[in-house]
């Protein structure tokens, strides 16, 4: 069967072939109808895989993790360099209350009393703490005064504590061991532990009844006086020893066998310091005194003849023209001789010959009201002997620039009608703002040029104008105006133009032209002042406005009151009051020795500009360098060539007041001394407490300077406050221990 079949496909193969090919050979027949789709075929194999494609871009960041766990701490890093550490506040001060000297059941004088901070009692006191000085009154007789004498060998030797800060201190001395002819005793208790500073206090008693306190007999000093200049108090015993009621316990006459009678004893010692002559002291240098003393200069300007300065307020003050004595006499007087024999007096001419042996006729010449008379200082050193006042009423700008001011003047209290302009002078200054980083400061539309040097140019200087007649107007009615000729304007007499200095080199233009160019802009919305001086005027007189008429920045920093507590009313330079003086030493005025070196300076023209001198005597600088003297690193002369001997020299003074630091050496470091925070009037005399360009005055040390220069910026921003400001890293307060005032 099967064979039959495939014979039959075979066949019907052979014959399909034999008609195709049959087909060749004759004509194409029309195309015959598409057949229908034949069904899908079955799926072939996966081709090999193509290569990657490119990246695509970056995606959205996801959401940040959680924190990992910290880890270990690394190790530390090596120390930094030691940084520049700030001098340590003024350690605190102690406080004695309650203090009684008595005698015990065995005749030794005792002294209780209580110790504080101030607030609480300190406690664990030993002998080491305390001392104890005694001291008994011997009386005066024929001339003589009363005297101090100082008991010998006192010492504490127990000193027992009950409650807490109470303590009863036994010495070893007896009642009987009192000076012979004394009744009236003082006992000081001398209290020092280490973080405190020492303090002293004074006890003045009878031996019949030494609980019941006296008054003391001889209290010729009032200590207060003292302290107005010295402050804490004096360098002397490390400030241990702040009091004259102690002072006087030690400084005695024949303290002890090494000091010439009378040669220690504080009416020799204290005289002879304040008026220069301590050379004369001799064996008191032994104790290591006094190495300064010889070059100390007298603050008061009086020629120290205003007694009264020291000589108030208590018992016997007045002894020093009531009681005078040769001591007395020979510790300011110190060529006089008593013996007869000739001398040359205080005052280099031929002395008055004194033959006598003890003080018994003293006063039978030198009488109460001869010797105030003789000890009265002149009328520039002494307020009351100036009796014209002066008040500034107004100020007027006109449309032309004319600068006209008011005043009134007063002579013993009434009009006084008779001014002139011999004697009258004026300043006139405007206030340039402050800045940030940049302090206020005052420049002058009156300015000069002047050069002490033939080798330097004339420098910038402030000046007064010195009043003319012509521009004087008299009321008649102690009331006047005064119209300013501002000889430096173009033209003259117009505040707007100021634009040229006068040449007043050796009172006469013989270095350079007659004038220079030198310009101050007119800004009527700033601050101005006018200040007047007039002869025997007691003080200067100003104002201070805006032309313009609105408010604007005020620079009140020190008032003339607490220069007063040290110089007391005298004349400074050609002054009385600050405000006067700000009018010439302000941050445009230059020592006339300091000018750029030059060369022949006749070759100026008026087209020149005035120079700028290489030492300001803008008076913030002035005053820090002189009171700073032998601080400063490099010194201070002002209006002296750089070679000269004698002259204003500042090298060696020394400042009176200043407050201890913990190293125990006295610096003239009290800011608040002189800028005093409490006077409402001195609206800016928190001033240093923020670091300004008068911090360079007193630190004038090469780092310090390129501390300060390395700060500021050539346009002159300082970046003081950052470090320096109240709550800062180092501020200017912590630094200079007003703590203590």
């Amino acid at each position: 069967m099967q064979k039959k079949l495939f014979s039959y496909l075979a066949l019907v193969g052979i014959m399909t072939i034999f008609f195709g090919l049959g087909g060749c050979s004759s004509d194409d027949g029309a195309p015959g109808a598409p057949g229908a789709p034949g069904a899908a075929g079955v799926d072939g194999v996966n081709g090999a895989d193509g290569a990657d494609g490119a990246d695509g871009a970056d995606g959205a960041d996801g959401a940040d993790g959680a924190d990992g766990a910290d880890g270990a701490d690394g190790a530390d890093g090596a120390d930094g360099a030691d940084g520049v550490v700030l001098a340590a506040p003024a350690i605190k001060t102690l406080v004695i209350n309650n203090l009684k000297f008595g005698v015990d059941g065995s005749d030794y004088l005792t002294a209780t009393f209580e110790v504080t901070d101030g607030t609480d009692p300190i406690i664990g006191l030993t002998t080491s703490d305390s001392t104890i000085y005694l001291a008994g009154l011997v009386s005066g007789s024929g001339g003589d005064s009363d005297e101090w004498q100082y008991w010998t060998g006192v010492s504490d030797e127990t000193l027992a504590e009950g409650p807490a800060g109470t303590y009863l201190l036994t010495s070893n001395k007896k009642s009987a061991d009192a000076p012979a002819d004394t009744t009236i005793q003082r006992g000081v208790a001398r209290i020092g532990k280490s973080g405190y500073n020492t303090v002293v206090s004074t006890y003045d008693f009878t031996l019949t009844d030494p609980t019941t306190p006296v008054a003391a007999g001889k209290d010729v000093v009032n200590d207060t006086s003292c302290k107005d200049c010295h402050g804490y108090g004096v360098t002397i015993h490390g400030y241990g020893r702040n009091d004259t009621k102690v002072c006087v316990v030690c400084h005695s006459p024949n303290y002890n066998a090494d000091i010439a009678a009378h040669e220690a004893d504080m009416v020799t010692m204290i005289h002879q310091i304040h008026s220069n002559k301590a050379d004369t002291l001799g064996a008191l240098h032994v104790s290591g005194h006094g190495e300064n003393w010889p070059t100390l200069v007298y603050p008061m300007m009086d020629d120290m003849l205003n007694c009264d300065k020291c000589h108030n307020s208590v018992a016997e003050a007045d002894n020093w023209k009531s009681k005078p004595t040769m001591t007395a006499c020979d510790s300011c007087h110190t060529t006089i001789k008593f013996d007869g024999s000739a001398y040359t007096g205080i005052n280099d001419g031929d002395g008055e010959t004194h033959s006598f042996s003890d003080n018994s006729m003293c006063a039978a010449c030198h009488t109460s009201a001869k010797m105030a008379t003789d000890h009265t200082p002149a009328a520039n050193q002494d307020a009351d002997q100036r009796p014209v006042t002066a008040e500034i009423t107004g100020v007027e700008v006109d449309d032309n620039g004319g600068v006209t001011v008011s005043f009134s003047v007063q002579e013993n209290g009434a009009p006084k009608t008779d001014v002139t302009a011999s004697g009258t002078s004026f300043t006139l200054a405007k206030l340039v703002p402050s800045t940030s980083g940049t302090p206020s400061y005052w420049q002058s539309y009156l300015s000069m040029v002047r050069t002490k040097e033939a080798t330097r140019a004339p420098v910038i200087q402030g000046r007064t104008e010195s009043a003319i007649d012509d521009n004087l107007t008299n009321n008649g009615d102690g009331t006047y105006s005064y119209k300013f000729q501002l000889l430096n304007a173009e033209p003259a007499g117009d505040i707007r133009n100021i634009v040229k200095a006068k040449n007043r080199t050796q009172d006469t233009p013989t270095l350079g032209p007659n004038w220079m160019a030198y310009s101050v802009a007119y800004e009527p919305t700033l601050t101005h002042r006018v200040a007047i001086s007039l002869s025997n005027i007691k003080t200067n007189a100003f104002l201070d406005f805006v032309p313009a008429g609105n408010s604007a920045e005020t620079r009140n920093i020190v008032s003339r009151e607490a220069c007063n507590q040290c110089h007391g009313d005298a004349r400074l330079h050609a002054g009385y009051a600050l405000e006067y003086c700000l009018g010439c030493h302000n941050q445009e005025s230059y020592d006339p020795f300091s000018g750029p070196t030059g060369g022949d300076n006749t070759t100026l023209t008026a087209a020149d500009e005035a120079s700028k001198g290489s030492s300001s005597v803008e008076l913030e600088r002035i005053i820090h360098k002189i009171h700073m003297g032998k601080n400063l690193e490099k010194g201070f002369r002002v209006n002296a060539a750089a070679d000269a001997t004698s002259g204003h020299i500042y090298d060696n003074a020394q400042y009176p007041g200043g407050v201890p630091s913990d190293g125990r050496e006295p610096k003239p470091a009290d800011c608040m001394f002189c800028h005093d925070e409490s006077n409402e009037a001195m609206t800016e005399a928190t001033n240093w407490r923020y670091g300004t360009r008068a911090c360079g005055s007193c630190h004038d040390s090469d780092l310090a300077s390129a501390h300060i220069e390395s700060n500021t910026t050539s346009s002159g921003f300082a970046s003081c406050t950052l470090c320096h400001a109240p709550g800062a890293l180092a501020p200017v307060g912590e630094a200079h221990y007003g703590v203590q005032r």
